[in-house]
């Protein structure tokens, strides 16, 4: 059985009903809700998802390597993750809460599945999407929609650029060093959904003996998931922010005081 520890297991019929399947997408919903929706699935429904995300629990009701039947032509490879919104998902963006919950997932699924950390390049190709990524209808829906909400579409990169970097850590650190793969020779300090170009042979080496895991090469359409930071563009949210706001400042410090070590030991 494929069980996400940090859910709590409500199974409900189809899990024990459905075909089985081998998971190689997750698609992101929002229910129009704020509920649980385990009565809804196991007795009014005969559409089901793997996962809901509350506001302060997270609930998995299918098995992950089961059928369930949110996605349309993807539900025979799809994972499908539930999220309330206040009824209002054009709107109401996912908490903190919600969003961490939903990184933590990928991951998970990412680790368990193999399911790459990346958008999904077509609607029956491996990666992460979103509900109407295609349109609606299309493949994964069968009816005009906006699931999950323009507000949290918003929120897609963001979310997926966190879970690349937590994944990719082995353990979940919100910092770590790359290069970009291929004739392009920047290397980048990323700090969670950040990018910080480090301009200075010789520093990245410094961060790296300093303990900043080092993921080597990295595809350039992976590194575009992560916002450039400049002093004048440090991404502004919620509380979470704050503290990532005061990471890249101190992290900035750091990398011009490196910088000017290495100028004077040169000259």
């Amino acid at each position: 059985m494929a069980k996400y520890s940090g859910a709590v297991w409500r199974p409900i019929r189809e899990n024990t009903t459905q075909p089985g399947i081998r998971p190689t997408q997750v698609i992101l919903h929002s229910a129009v809700g704020s509920g649980s929706l385990y009565d809804l699935f196991q007795y009014r429904s005969d559409l089901e998802s793997h996962f809901w995300v509350g506001f302060s629990v997270v609930e998995q009701y299918v098995d992950t390597t089961i059928q369930a039947d949110a996605n349309l032509d993807a539900n025979v490879r799809a994972i499908s993750i539930e999220s309330a919104d206040n009824g209002d998902p054009d709107h109401f963006a996912w908490t903190d809460y919600q969003v961490d919950q939903i990184v933590s997932l990928l991951v998970w699924a990412h680790r368990t599945h193999g399911i790459p950390l990346r958008r999904c390049p077509a609607w029956d190709q491996p990666g992460i999407g979103y509900h109407t990524m295609w349109g609606s209808p299309s493949h994964w829906t069968p009816v005009a929609k906006t699931c999950p909400g323009a507000a949290r579409i918003n929120q897609f990169s963001g979310i997926l650029a966190r879970a690349v970097a937590q994944a990719g850590s082995g353990e979940d650190e919100d910092m770590w060093l790359a290069n970009v793969a291929g004739p392009d020779t920047r290397e980048f300090l990323i700090v969670g959904e950040t990018k910080i170009h480090i301009p200075t042979p010789g520093i990245r080496n410094e961060l790296r003996a300093k303990g900043v895991p080092d993921r080597g090469e990295v595809s350039a359409s992976t590194l575009n998931l992560f916002r450039t930071v400049s002093p004048t563009d440090v991404p502004a949210s919620a509380e979470a922010v704050a503290s990532l706001q005061a990471q890249v400042a101190a992290l900035r410090q750091a990398v011009e005081a490196l910088q000017n070590n290495l100028n004077v030991a040169g000259g």
